[in-house]
């Protein structure tokens, strides 16, 4: 987490009160004739070098910076980056004064009055933006990475079948012991086990659900029970999160200011994932495994296909690929930050990114008009026959989540709204962080 921001009198000049330690080590210095916050929180490392902020994912075996920024005060420019995986977010608002943040709550750290005013604008992934001040205006220029580069020959199911187990393969052999996947028992979370178990890797896997929950569906629309089987077929060491209906609820607010926005399809998925954040860290878990980017690679859920076809189904997908997906992941590592935890999704490299832009949509639908044939050939054999035709499911609706989260605050789309409106915007950081220490 960092703040900055060029004049050094808005930032308060003691953090001893502010509550901080709940995330981490907080540092407080001038800087380049302003003065910038930062927390080392355990899994990521702001690394201050001359002009230069960069946000550093640790421990991974890359030290390749994840975003950052480049602060000019002699010509008065600023320059954003953020990488294409996009799992941490960048703020930046402009006024009389440019702020940049990691976390929209970090704005209210400002002393006063200047805590307020405009809304911060987001660094979309895969982008730099140069702000520079012109006259008594601050101007922006975004600019886009390129695609990445097309795939050459003409893909088939087998042959790009072979390179995603491939690709998942390369990826279970860099477990640690401290590494928990989060098994759904869908396919994209099975695969991930499958190919641990023809890797002889020993992974540790959970599975969350509302205690006694049973979906009236049958069994194929609930997580748990599918996840037994996986993990009874694969012989996994295998965790179950029985999740109780009062902790979901008095999840809110707190799943609300880490998330940092009021969708109820975010917050009703975030009030579980910090019990499972809790869960894990109790156990000694540093990295949590989620595996949420296959859906926009290779295919997702079957409403899709009643709103685009040909072209457009494919520039959803990228779409999805290069904004909306890089968002969630980013709001996923929120809700796990407070314990230490690093969120990794096995799917989200630079190779499968480059596979999944690409994939024609005569790969992404088969003629059953079910999605991710692709990851389906890839291990079949290797899974039971009905967990790699399992359908799409929607987390909160396979865990009984959504269910306990609508008997309480209803249906109404815009019923966490101003519950985020106190929380984020007003200043309550201190209140929040310090709670966190109660949490953890």
């Amino acid at each position: 987490m960092f703040l900055f921001c060029p004049i050094a009198s808005l930032l308060p000049t003691s953090i001893s009160k502010r509550g901080l330690d709940a995330w981490g080590t907080p540092r407080l210095r001038r800087w380049q004739g302003g003065a910038i916050l930062w927390i080392d929180d355990g899994f990521t490392r702001c690394v201050i070098d001359g002009h230069s902020l960069r946000v550093v994912r640790s421990p991974n075996k890359t030290s390749l910076p994840v975003c950052g920024f480049r602060w000019h005060p002699a010509k008065q420019t600023i320059e954003l980056f953020r990488r294409w995986s996009g799992e941490f977010h960048i703020y930046f608002r402009l006024d009389s004064t440019p702020v940049i943040a990691s976390d929209k709550k970090l704005f209210n750290f400002l002393n006063g009055k200047n805590s307020g005013g405009l809304i911060p604008q987001k660094l979309v992934a895969g982008s730099t933006t140069k702000v520079r001040l012109s006259g008594q205006r601050w101007t922006k220029i975004v600019t886009r990475d390129r695609p990445p580069p097309a795939l050459g020959r003409r893909p088939t199911i087998k042959g790009t079948a072979t390179q995603v187990r491939q690709l998942l393969q390369g990826w279970v052999r860099q477990a640690t012991p401290d590494t928990l996947l989060l098994l759904s028992g869908g396919i994209d979370s099975s695969a991930v086990a499958a190919a641990a178990h023809q890797c002889r890797i020993q992974l540790a896997a959970a599975t969350f659900a509302v205690r006694g929950w049973t979906a009236s569906g049958g069994r194929w629309q609930e997580d748990m029970a599918n996840a037994r089987r996986v993990a009874t077929h694969l012989k996994l060491r295998h965790y179950e999160i029985p999740l109780d209906p009062r902790a979901l609820v008095r999840n809110l607010p707190l799943a609300i200011f880490l998330s940092e926005t009021h969708r109820g399809t975010i917050i009703e998925e975030a009030v579980a994932l910090i019990e499972v954040a809790k869960f894990a860290a109790r156990r000694n878990f540093r990295r949590v495994w989620f595996c949420d980017a296959a859906d926009d690679l290779f295919g997702s859920f079957h409403f899709v296909l009643r709103l685009y076809c040909g072209r457009e189904l494919q520039g959803y997908f990228r779409d999805q690929l290069t904004r909306a997906l890089p968002d969630e992941l980013a709001i996923v590592q929120n809700n796990f930050a407070p314990w230490r935890i690093t969120v990794e999704d096995p799917y989200w490299t630079e190779p499968f990114f480059r596979l999944g832009y690409h994939l024609p949509t005569r790969l992404r639908v088969d003629r059953r008009r079910l999605m991710k044939p692709v990851l389906r050939a890839a291990f079949r054999g290797e899974l039971p026959d009905d967990i790699v035709e399992r359908p799409k499911c929607v987390t909160r609706d396979a865990t009984g989540v959504r269910s306990v989260m609508e008997q309480a605050f209803g249906k109404e789309r815009e019923r966490f709204r101003e519950t985020y409106n106190t929380l984020i915007k007003d200043d309550s950081f201190a209140r929040l962080t310090r709670a966190l220490g109660k949490l953890q």
